[in-house]
Parts: structure tokens; C-alpha cells; sequence
């Protein structure tokens, strides 16, 4: 849609609380539209290429404009307490050790850290990013000794199913209770922000 208004139109606004995926291709195909001559190379690019076509603005920019319709957010956190196999794959991931984080440094170093990310998230995220890496190192290290560990991690998370997932059990019990949602008024929705994907 937006090739195609550009081809037609004078001017162009294009808004968006996410602009763009993060890649620098992507951001420059956003620019073309407002400016097909400004970025020759859509993967060598500077801000000064496009200084004039965008705007960033944060909350903080605007909280003085739109102040009364902008109520702060509350947070409220909500313990939960670990059914048995979330604590039995916590222990064994906090125990594990593994050969990538010795042997290289940078992103890789971090992965139990990406790993617990994703559990915090969910059992499903976790798992997905579990089963990336072993696929990973099934085709470039075929005898890492992290693909067993991985594959046991997996195993461990795929054992909590239903209210085993004690933050998803107790997110479906306070929708139900407590949360003051009408189901029935389709008008009154329920957001949820994750975010992984998986979850």
C-alpha cells in the first residue's frame, strides 16, 4: 500500500509505534518511500542520509501535550511459586555448563542468559530457543557436547504442561476472578504483551 500512495502522492506521512524490524534494509525501503534518491545503498547508510525524512519521539517528548490522556501505567507485580518441573528444569539450567559459553566470547557467551530469558517467558519459548540451537549445532558441531544438554533441557521443559505453567494458570484464574473483565461485552478486551513470540 505504501508503494503504491507513494507513486501517486505529493507528500507522505508514515506512522508507527514500531517502525521497522531492526535491519538497516528494512528501515531504508521505509525511506524510500518518502525519498526514492535518498539512500543509493540501502546497507551503507548514515543518519545524516535521512536527517530530514524522520522524527523520533518518545513518551517523554509528548507528556506535556497529551498529559490528561495519557494516564501513567500502574505495575503490579504477582508472585507465583514453581510447580515441581519448572523448578527441576530452573535447577538444571542454573547447574549447566556449556562448551559455547567457554569457547567463544560475545552473544554466544550469554546464551544460558537467553535461555532463562525464555523460560521466564514460557516453556514454549524456552523450548524453541533450545531446539534453534541444537539444530544449529547438529549441522556445525555435530559432536558438541551441548546437544545432549540441550536435548535434555528440552525433554524437562516439555514435561510442564497446563497448570504446571504456573504463570499462565495463574493469568487464567485472575482473568476469570479478578481482573473485572466482562467476557461477554465484546467491547471490553483483554491485551497481553509477551515478548517471545512462542509465549
Amino acid at each position: 500500500l505504501a508503494s503504491k500512495l507513494a507513486d501517486r502522492c505529493d507528500h507522505m506521512i508514515l506512522l508507527s509505534a514500531t517502525p521497522h524490524d531492526g535491519s538497516r534494509e528494512s528501515f531504508a525501503s521505509l525511506m524510500s518511500f518518502l525519498d526514492p534518491l535518498a539512500i543509493p545503498d540501502p546497507s551503507n547508510y548514515s543518519v545524516n542520509d535521512i536527517k530530514d525524512l524522520f522524527e523520533r519521539r518518545f513518551k517523554k517528548h509528548v507528556a506535556d501535550e497529551i498529559a490528561t490522556n495519557f494516564p501513567e501505567r500502574k505495575l503490579i507485580s504477582i508472585e507465583s511459586e514453581n510447580s515441581f518441573p519448572e523448578s527441576v528444569l530452573c535447577k538444571t539450567l542454573s547447574e549447566a555448563t556449556f562448551e559455547m559459553d567457554g569457547r567463544k566470547r560475545g552473544a554466544e557467551t550469554m546464551f544460558r542468559t537467553t535461555l532463562m530469558k525464555a523460560l521466564l517467558s514460557s516453556p514454549v519459548a524456552f523450548i524453541s530457543t533450545a531446539k534453534n540451537r541444537k539444530t544449529k549445532l547438529e549441522k556445525e558441531r555435530p559432536g558438541s557436547p551441548d546437544i545432549p544438554l540441550l536435548a535434555d533441557l528440552i525433554e524437562k521443559a516439555e514435561e510442564i504442561k497446563g497448570d504446571d505453567f504456573t504463570k499462565y494458570a495463574r493469568l487464567v484464574k485472575d482473568l476469570k476472578k479478578d481482573s473485572g473483565w466482562d467476557k461477554k461485552d465484546p467491547r471490553d478486551r483483554v491485551v497481553i504483551f509477551t515478548e517471545s513470540i512462542p509465549t
